[in-house]
């Protein structure tokens, strides 16, 4: 991709995708940090109203709040307690603070683009092939979808990997509402009964928008993700949580702990 590519005394490992958003980036992040010792989770922190690095959680202490974290890497920090989070447009700097902090792991969410890391390159990709082959704003990949020769591991939906979703018991008098992307890709899990209402993806909340779209089919609690839950807790309306998780496939998973370890020798999955 480049010519220089930065060096670090820890592992490093990409996680991305090549088509705009839902891959399971985030869920692929925390499920290798489940799998390492003192691992730090880095990413942007779209949608926060920050700039710079913002040390989101340390080993289990919560130091930021959402709104200058951003909801992905709230998320990250909660599902995470053993885990260093870290939010910055420089990730490299913020590898350098991770690696001052202690972590022996670092793991870039939505990290496929960051060209002048040398890391480990994980690649998520859906179970359906994207429509056309163009770049955004002509079609849905981010960059030309050549670049995939560059990834160690490409993990496929549906062959390597399976979203495990678990809703309430109780879905009476819920609303479904979300701020993530495609939350369509969550449809198959819903009832078609279940009222929903979609928002942009890292949307900000109006208490006083939520009450109103309850009112308007009869809902006496809302149903949000747990991206979006960092962001309804605050506005004082009753919720519950849909649970969303990784399975992944068996024999993968000695390859990514060798991954974690920095182990280049065995890592190629494709």
């Amino acid at each position: 991709m480049t010519a220089h590519r930065e060096r670090f005394n820890i592992p490093v490992i990409g996680v991305g995708n090549l088509v705009m958003g839902g891959s399971g980036k985030t869920p692929m992040a925390i499920f290798l940090a489940k799998l390492s010792e003192r691992p730090a989770v880095v990413l942007r922190g779209y949608g926060r109203q920050s700039r710079g690095m913002v040390v989101v959680s340390r080993w289990g202490a919560i130091e930021s709040d959402v709104v200058m974290a951003g909801d992905e890497a709230m998320e990250i920090a909660l599902a995470l307690p053993h885990a260093l989070v870290i939010v910055s447009e420089d990730r490299p700097q913020a590898i350098r603070e991770a690696e001052r902090l202690g972590a022996r792991v670092v793991i870039l969410d939505d990290g496929f683009g960051q060209v002048g890391i040398e890391k480990c390159e994980i690649l998520m990709e859906g179970e359906a092939s994207p429509p056309n082959h163009r770049c955004i704003p002509a079609g849905p990949w981010r960059e030309s979808p050549d670049t995939r020769a560059y990834a160690d591991v490409i993990l496929q939906e549906g062959r390597d990997f399976w979203r495990i979703v678990t809703l309430p018991e109780d879905l009476s008098g819920m609303l479904f509402v979300s701020a993530i992307s495609k939350p369509e890709r969550l449809e198959r899990w819903l009832p078609s009964t279940l009222a929903r209402r979609y928002f942009p993806d890292h949307y900000t909340f109006c208490r006083e928008e939520l009450i109103k779209a309850m009112q308007q089919v009869g809902a006496t609690r809302l149903l949000v993700t747990g991206k979006d839950a960092v962001k309804v807790a605050s506005l004082g309306l009753p919720y519950e949580t849909i649970k969303l998780t990784l399975k992944v496939r068996d024999e993968i998973i000695p390859k990514l702990k060798a991954a974690i370890q920095g182990n280049d020798a065995t890592i190629t999955i494709v």
